[in-house]
């Protein structure tokens, strides 16, 4: 027995020995399999950028694709997963979510030998690139045949485009102007300016005439010795806007191509489908079927009558148009409409590069005519790894600016003629179609409706709530490989991490019914580096757990109830932008970011459960100190409202915002927690109230990375210290400050400051009276936005009229003192201003430009200005730039009167909106 326990306390020391042996050998096996898998991953990548700008579609080319790319992204995903085990220090997390080592390494081992597989019997990935490369191209007997066939078809529909160019030409012709006719592809440019060049009135005015088509890439010989006149008027064709706009003097020489409007559509559909028989007259069904027919091609002129020479072959019935119809609402990528689409546009899908493909693709996770904001769009890029850099977010922005350019996506509203100021964007709807295809044939991006069909693999998933659609269904669909959700409309699924382990993209933005309680697991999604949950305005908390989702980039939870950040956040080392804070109902340049889907719309900020908060009831919770006195509002609130909805009214008001009282919280910013100073790659942070917290001063201090920053609650007691954080943040590019009540910001910004040289963006909430001295030192400014600022006019005008570099002006309600306001713009003020935005100025009696003042504004845009009499805007026809005046709102009819005979004698012919 002695002998015993030192045998086996040898025989356990060998097992262990022979353990940690397998253990370091099966360890040496692992990173030998993971530095492979990311060795091939890198290959991989370079082969798909290749292999997508090859020209050939044979089918088992495509299948090789696929095969790889989703090779790469098992790849990806499986290099993820190692990570999460081997970081330090380790996560607190469910491990019913996080994979077993063993499993990942077997998962792993599993990849590499498939990997190895398809190269041995398929050949390296280089050489396949080449073959796709140097495979013969498709014929192009159809191409040649639709652009013949486009060359001679009628001028139809673009009557008032053509006089238009043909006055152009007509009135210029000494100067030699370059005039640049941009659109996207098939939209009819070549067959307007073709027109124009065979018009009877244009070969009166030159002798001599060319027309020259320029190869791609461009031989610069070639080209010059085709022209042989030395004085031409040039028309210019492109399908990238930034062409013209680097190359034309004046944006009076580019001529933006649309699609054909509602009335000029049908005329192009009738012509091409009854040939010479367009005048007939169409039996009220047929006329139903050819109105959704037409709908579905958006004003496309290519597309119509590609559909139209279609159904020009067929018995011309209501039964044949209606199973068109039925083509285009079945969504099936293999029917006859999305295939005659897709000839009329498939080369502005095939020509793009392998960075924008991605882009598009993505776009199908949007629905139909969804307005999409372009921040929304850029951070979901970033958060794919679309670019990895360390500016990727300025990269994926130039991506957004190619696709605008390339007219692929359309601004919703175009507020100048930069991309960068474009808010919004829409897909045309044939573009839309042509990426939903594209996307479901690559497995890339799957929507789920009230049409949902079992799929294979699944990475993005689109989640359409219609009040047919089943509650549940996600539950039989395999989401192990997803990587975004995105939901519109009611919530009505659930989140099951188990199923979702990948998941990088959790956008919830404006989804309606989200509660608390559905936010349980959100710590479970180890991957996730987007999470928005904008406009969700029952949620009034966000868990502990969210301190586990250490890769998080961008947290959105702007527009909720929520009023204090969690403790657990300062762990998000990662966080790049973080947004949070109430809405004015007022803001609506803010709000409207809030408004894209139908539900968002009918939203109303600062209301709960239906029933809009008082501005008396608004007032005291921001401003006063006494609980009762709220709580008799809250009661009262209570005792005119449904029996039913009055034990949750009162519990939301009472428990939500009635602890914000003692501390000084306004509902515009949120209570940030002391370290958030540790968030080291903040970019973007707001809005913070600084009137809360024992540390959030110094905090900010800290965050040396910060672009954008939004505060409030900004008083006389913290103002030098706000002034003196700001001042220390070289980085600044934007800053929003805010207070509220009489008080406002009055003497809180006149503090000795030297303001970060690098601000370009200032917006200032609060009554001000003055404008600050350090203001005059802001010369790289280029948008200022003022609301409830009280300022004096003449003095205040003086000031902003020097800033150089100002481009975007936004006076909004009672930004200036005075019942009466008479805005004088004098000569040689405001140099650099594009954008002129004047909104619910009631007391505005005048406006008047002088000769000389606003040379490059280009858009002025006026909402509510009904006190403004028939001649009370003056000068409009001697601003050499303008290219819109947007009307908003009530306005007097004789001044829209008097307005349209001023835009007249404008050089520059700019429109008229909204009037």
């Amino acid at each position: 027995m002695a002998l015993l326990g030192p045998t086996l306390t040898l025989a356990s020391i060998v097992l262990m020995e022979l353990h940690r042996t397998r253990a370091k050998k099966k360890a040496s096996d692992t990173l030998e399999d993971l530095a492979f898998i990311k060795r091939e991953f890198g290959i991989m990548q370079t082969f798909l950028v290749d292999a997508a700008a090859a020209t050939t579609s044979a089918s088992f080319k495509l299948a090789w694709f696929r095969r790889i790319r989703d090779l790469a992204h098992d790849a990806e995903d499986s290099i993820q997963e190692f990570f999460l085990h081997v970081e330090k220090p380790p996560r607190t997390t469910s491990s019913r979510l996080l994979l077993p080592l063993d499993a990942i390494t077997k998962q792993m081992r599993n990849l590499r030998r498939e990997i190895e597989h398809v190269n041995q019997s398929c050949g390296i990935y280089a050489n396949a690139a080449f073959r796709f490369n140097t495979a013969a191209a498709p014929p192009q007997s159809n191409s040649g045949t639709r652009v013949a066939a486009s060359r001679n078809a009628l001028l139809i529909g673009r009557e008032s485009e053509r006089s238009h160019l043909i006055k152009l030409i007509s009135q210029d012709q000494e100067q030699c102007e370059t005039i640049f006719i941009c659109g996207m592809i098939g939209i009819g440019k070549t067959s307007l300016v073709r027109g124009v060049y065979q018009s009877k009135n244009i070969g009166s005015i030159f002798e001599q005439r060319a027309w020259v088509t320029i190869s791609h890439p461009l031989n610069i010989r070639e080209f010059v010795t085709s022209l042989t006149q030395t004085n031409i008027k040039i028309v210019v064709i492109t399908k990238d806007a930034i062409i013209a706009e680097h190359c034309s003097t004046t944006c009076k020489y580019i001529y933006k191509l649309e699609g054909l409007k509602d009335n000029e559509a049908p005329a192009l559909f009738k012509n091409k489908v009854f040939m010479d028989s367009s005048n007939i007259e169409l039996h009220p069904d047929m006329t139903t079927q050819a109105k959704l027919i037409i709908k579905e091609c958006d004003g496309h002129p290519l597309a119509i009558t590609n559909i139209a020479g279609f159904l020009a072959r067929k018995p011309k019935t209501t039964t044949e148009w209606r199973k068109l119809n039925d083509d285009f609402s079945a969504g099936s990528r293999r029917n006859r409409s999305l295939e005659m689409i897709s000839t009329a546009l498939a080369p502005s899908y095939d020509d793009l590069p392998y960075h924008l493909k991605l882009c598009l693709l993505y776009l199908s996770v949007f629905p139909k005519g969804h307005n999409i904001r372009r921040r929304r769009l850029v951070r979901r890029w970033v958060a794919e790894g679309y670019d990895t850099s360390m500016n990727a977010e300025e990269v994926c922005a130039n991506y957004f600016a190619e696709l605008i350019n390339r007219n692929i996506i359309q601004p919703s509203e175009k507020i100048a003629h930069n991309a960068s100021n474009i808010q919004y964007c829409h897909v045309h709807n044939l573009i839309r179609k042509i990426s939903i295809s594209k996307s479901m044939e690559e497995n890339h991006v799957f929507v789920f409706d009230s049409r949902f069909v079992k799929h294979g693999t699944i990475r993005h998933v689109s989640i359409i709530n219609t009040t047919d659609m089943d509650k549940n269904i996600l539950k039989d669909a395999d989401l192990s490989h997803v990587r975004s959700v995105t939901v519109f409309g009611e919530w009505r699924a659930s989140l099951d991490s188990r199923k979702m382990r990948l998941l990088r993209v959790l956008d919830l933005e404006g989804t309606s019914g989200l509660k608390d309680h559905d936010l349980v697991q959100i710590g479970n999604f180890l991957h996730l580096r987007y999470f928005s949950l904008r406009g969700c305005v029952d949620i009034n908390q966000l868990p502990d757990s969210l301190g586990n989702l250490w890769d998080l980039k961008v947290l959105d939870v702007s527009g909720t109830n929520i009023i204090k950040l969690p403790k657990t956040i300062v762990k998000l080392k990662k966080l790049q932008y973080l947004r949070a804070g109430k809405v004015p109902k007022d803001d609506v340049l803010y709000s409207s970011e809030l408004e894209e889907s139908s539900d968002l719309s009918k939203m109303v900020h600062g209301a709960i459960d239906d029933v809009e908060l008082p501005d008396l009831v608004s007032k005291t919770v921001q401003f006063s100190t006494k609980l009762d006195t709220t709580a008799a509002y809250c009661t009262n609130i209570v005792q005119n409202t449904d029996k039913v909805k009055k034990r949750d009214i009162f519990h939301k008001y009472y428990n939500v915002l009635l602890p914000s009282i003692p501390w000084g919280i306004d509902i515009y910013g949120v209570e940030a927690p002391d370290g958030i100073g540790q968030l080291n790659d903040l970019w973007t942070l707001g809005v913070v109230n600084v009137a809360v917290g024992k540390t959030i001063l110094r905090d900010l201090e800290e965050l040396k990375k910060l672009h954008k920053l939004g505060l409030t609650s900004v008083n006389q007691k913290n103002s030098q210290s706000v002034m003196s954080v700001i001042a220390n943040l070289f980085l600044l590019h934007s800053l929003s400050l805010r207070a509220e009540g009489d008080q406002g910001l009055e003497d809180c910004l006149d503090h000795k400051f030297s303001p970060p040289s690098k601000l370009q963006s200032l917006k200032i909430y609060g009554n001000l009276v003055t404008l600050p001295t350090w203001i005059t030192q802001l010369q790289n400014l280029t948008k200022l936005k003022l609301q409830s600022t009280q300022l004096k006019l003449d003095l205040s005008l003086e000031v902003l009229g020097k800033l150089l570099h100002l481009a975007i002006l936004r006076l909004w309600m009672n930004s200036f003192q005075g019942k009466e306001l008479c805005f004088n713009f004098q000569q040689e003020t405001f140099l650099s201003l594009a954008v002129m935005e004047l909104k619910d100025q009631e007391g505005l009696k005048s406006l008047t430009f002088m000769q000389g003042a606003m040379p490059r504004l280009v858009l002025l845009q006026i909402d509510n200005s009904i006190h403004i009499d028939e001649n009370g805007l003056s000068g409009v026809s001697s601003l050499p730039s303008l290219r819109e005046v947007m009307l908003k709102g009530d306005h007097n009819e004789e001044l829209i009167k008097n307005l349209r005979d001023q835009i007249t004698l404008n050089q520059n012919q700019p429109v008229l909106k909204g009037a």
